[in-house]
């Protein structure tokens, strides 16, 4: 099986790539992976293990140019308008634009608040609280005279 794996500088500027983000570089793994485009190529993939969204540097063999071979291609989630993109990137300074563009993306998605699961919340707590066998009733003559001590105190 081949490798076309990220080189140490370039894993290194992805790294410096997350610092600048205001992303906690503790929180990324870069590990090797399968190419999603060429059979027997492992690459590197970028993953953000809390939420599992990932970039991977993968490569795409290239037939139809006049120049075939490989090529960089990238492949991330979540992207820009999609859960999931994929693009011929071409060389790497693209590649590497495409990756500090999905750390924004990443970023993005990580910060967004969920306003459909507050909905639901509210929805549930309000079910919940009106599904008590208690009945809601007025008070009694005794609980009134009761909460009038109270609050005279």
């Amino acid at each position: 099986m081949q490798r076309r794996l990220l080189l140490k500088s370039q894993a290194n500027e992805v790294y410096n790539n997350i610092e600048s983000s205001g992303l906690d570089v503790s929180e990324f793994q870069l590990r090797e992976r399968d190419s999603t485009m060429t059979p027997d190529l492992q690459v590197s993939q970028l993953v953000h293990q809390p939420s599992g969204y990932y970039f991977i540097f993968d490569w795409r063999n290239d037939k139809r140019s006049d120049n075939p071979g490989l090529r960089h291609w990238a492949k991330f989630s979540p992207g820009e308008e999609a859960v999931l993109e994929s693009i011929s990137s071409g060389d790497w300074k693209t590649q590497f634009f495409y990756c500090q563009a999905w750390l924004h993306y990443l970023y993005r998605e990580l910060d967004a608040p969920d306003l459909w699961g507050a909905i639901a919340q509210q929805i549930a707590l309000i079910d919940s609280a009106s599904d008590t066998d208690t009945p809601n009733t007025a008070f009694t003559r005794d609980e009134q005279i009761h909460i009038a001590e109270r609050l005279s105190r």
